[in-house]
């Protein structure tokens, strides 16, 4: 991250880095460039061409402008990354104050699911081999209020996930987040700070990210077909007509048993 790395770190962690500082701006720019490089290295893995999320209409000089902001403000450096058919891009901050680095990524809650728990369990069932460490936020909907727990604590009770004063709200989105030690060394040995985020970025999308499906919702389906009405099998009633020819064939019949019998048809 440059020469400059340590003192900015140090100074994001005090809170005395200010946006004109020439280490500020300078780290900013050397976090697109890795950004960058975390891009590529990931689509020689995966081989895919795996994109760096840029806000539209911004050119390379203002983001690099926007990330000195946010450096100096919060101590964060943030951007995202999008692996085609992933179920979302994958949020990376490393936030230099708590020397924590957070991958993220973030999937929608089926809609025909009816039952705000049914969304839950639909969730918790994709990460029955995740880490209990993995952190679920959940976004609701019309409202700002959120939750917040650990898998390990919810894998039991799902309703953990739900809001306490209104269990009935409906999850709009769930976020994954997981959080670890920020690298503290230079350069790309292990260790380091650029070390330490290319394997966790790697993790988080072979352990979680890849195996992730998002929500499908059912075919429509036709109406049921009315059942139709099986045919008689008895045979139908004559008609009158039908009737006294058939008895009158019936009685000729005889006749001719009875002319039989006594040897005029011999």
């Amino acid at each position: 991250m440059g020469e400059q790395w340590v003192s900015v770190r140090e100074a994001a962690r005090q809170g005395t880095l200010r946006a004109s500082d020439e280490g500020a701006q300078a780290i900013a720019a050397r976090w697109e460039q890795f950004v960058e490089y975390l891009c590529l290295h990931l689509s020689q893995e995966l081989g895919v061409d795996v994109k760096h999320v840029k806000p539209r209409g911004k050119s390379a000089r203002d983001r690099v402008a926007d990330t000195t902001k946010g450096l100096a403000a919060d101590g964060v450096l943030a951007r995202s990354l999008k692996v085609p058919e992933a179920v979302g891009p994958i949020a990376l901050s490393a936030d230099l104050r708590t020397r924590l680095v957070t991958t993220s990524v973030e999937i929608s809650a089926p809609k025909d699911r009816k039952r705000p728990k049914s969304k839950v369990s639909w969730l918790l069932r994709q990460l029955k081999d995740a880490s209990d460490e993995l952190r679920i936020d959940v976004r609701f909907a019309s409202t700002r209020k959120t939750t917040s727990e650990l898998l390990g604590d919810c894998r039991e009770n799902p309703d953990r996930l739900l809001l306490a004063e209104d269990p009935k709200r409906d999850p709009r989105a769930f976020i994954l987040a997981r959080s670890l030690p920020m690298g503290k060394k230079g350069g790309l040995d292990r260790g380091s700070f650029a070390a330490e985020i290319r394997k966790q970025v790697t993790d988080f999308y072979r352990e979680l990210v890849q195996d992730l499906r998002p929500p499908r919702p059912k075919a429509p389906k036709l109406p049921e077909k009315e059942k139709t009405k099986q045919p008689s099998k008895e045979e139908p009633k004559p008609t009158t007509s039908e009737a006294r020819v058939r008895r009158e064939q019936s009685e000729g019949m005889g006749d001719l048993g009875e002319l039989g019998r006594f040897g005029f048809l011999q």
